[in-house]
């Protein structure tokens, strides 16, 4: 069976095309939305990943100027006073024994230094932190007076890391500031070449702070990205110095190492060389895309019932409450009246009494109430009384002047018969001079 519109209640009729139309652009928006807040939803975790990374940046530069201004400053100190005992040189001829090696003795004019602490230990007594002065030997720079302390002892007689960053720079003649691992711990560190007065680098003055990375290690432990999301700070090495206690080490490692699945961005601290790394699930934004979409599309669903809700009321309310009566039920009234089937009565409800069903059945009874005077007028005609006519005045408006029209023709007739039969009467009386009158 085939629906048609007309075949639906007049609220419906009104409703249903509006209905359909907010539905379509409510929803059709919202879905819209919805597409559009894939870009913002991936936009969102960029941006929160590059404000943590910030963070954890920033922490990294103020831990780092508040280390190197006190390393800078005690390397200032340490050269003044080793300049204050005289020029730097070797002395080969008396060669010391330092733990398993033997070098040159280091002379800062007439005061020897090998094996000898009275020049760091007032530094680091003063200004805290670590102190050394290497020795030349051949390539390697040996520890020959310091203050760093391996296995409960002073380290004198270990190298310099052949490897390492500090040495390149010592070779090339010049300083090196920066993070260094020293006998396994992290320090802020200070090289300088000591140089004997025909210019050439015969030892190295160092200061040092350890890095106390406890607060970095609580901060990165703290921080994390959604749900499975890490960061994770690496060294220059890529050893995984701290990350995200949400996650394991052992995650951390194999995302690093084979990121598929995985979004990853990155932040270089190049004082140190280090990277601050983030990480997340690709496939936890599209879920929270997803979930943010229903969410989207739900408030969008809402929204269409409510409005049509109110679209109902408001029908129901303006055009079909006035009407009265069930829906469909002025209609099938209205067609009767059409019809000329006046017998049924017009069935009221509370609150009918303004609307247009009651106003039909005011017209109902008014054309009912002419049209029983007409039949009392013309039953009272039947039985002679022919001086019965409608009562005009029981009737308003133009019910009125029907009835006042009736009762005129019906009047008009009778003056008609009246006259001729009076004309007949005279005829019968034998006056054929009579006349009928013209009419």
């Amino acid at each position: 069976m085939k629906l048609r519109l007309n075949d639906f209640t007049l609220q419906t009729r009104i409703a249903l095309p509006v209905s359909l139309f907010i539905v379509a652009v409510v929803l059709g928006g919202a879905a819209g939305l919805a597409l559009l807040d894939s870009q913002r939803v991936t936009a969102e975790v960029t941006e929160d990943a590059a404000d943590r990374e910030g963070a954890i940046l920033g922490m990294l530069e103020i831990t780092d100027k508040l280390v190197m201004d006190r390393v800078k400053g005690a390397m200032a100190v340490l050269k003044e006073r080793g300049a204050e005992l005289g020029p730097a040189r070797l002395d080969p001829q008396n060669p010391v024994q330092v733990g398993e090696r033997t070098v040159p003795q280091l002379m800062l004019g007439e005061e020897p230094q090998v094996n000898r602490f009275g020049l760091v230990d007032g530094l680091t007594r003063n200004l805290g932190g670590t102190a050394t002065l290497f020795v030349r030997s051949g390539e390697d720079y040996v520890r020959v007076s310091t203050n760093v302390i391996n296995a409960g002892k002073r380290a004198i007689g270990t190298v310099l890391d052949p490897q390492g960053l500090a040495i390149k720079a010592i070779r090339q003649g010049e300083a090196f500031y920066g993070l260094v691992d020293i006998l396994g711990r992290p320090f802020i560190t200070g090289y300088e070449p000591i140089r004997n007065p025909e210019g050439q680098v015969i030892g190295i003055w160092y200061v040092g702070n350890p890095l106390n990375m406890d607060v970095l290690d609580k901060q990165v432990a703290s921080t994390r990205l959604l749900d499975s999301g890490f960061f994770a700070l690496v060294d220059r090495r890529g050893e995984i110095r701290f990350h995200s206690e949400s996650v394991s080490p052992e995650l951390v490692a194999s995302v690093l190492e084979a990121p598929e699945g995985w979004v990853l961005g990155e932040s270089n601290f190049d004082p140190w060389g280090f990277r601050v790394v983030g990480a997340y699930r690709a496939d936890e934004v599209q879920a929270l895309w997803v979930t943010r979409v229903l969410v989207t599309l739900g408030l969008g669903l809402a929204a269409c019932l409510l409005l049509v809700g109110m679209l109902a009321w408001m029908v129901r309310r303006m055009v079909t409450r006035p009407l009265g009566g069930e829906p469909g039920y002025a209609a099938a009234v209205a067609g009767r009246l059409a019809d000329g089937q006046l017998g049924e009565e017009v069935d009221l409800r509370p609150g009918d009494n303004d609307s247009v069903l009651a106003a039909m059945a005011r017209a109902r009874g008014s054309i009912r109430g002419l049209m029983d005077e007409m039949r009392r007028m013309s039953a009272e005609h039947d039985k002679g009384d022919i001086d019965v006519v409608i009562d005009a005045d029981k009737f308003t408006g133009d019910y009125a002047t029907v009835a006042q029209g009736v009762n005129d023709m019906v009047n008009g007739h009778i003056a008609v018969k009246k006259k001729a039969m009076g004309c007949v009467g005279e005829f019968g009386r034998g006056n054929f001079e009579a006349e009928l009158e013209k009419f």
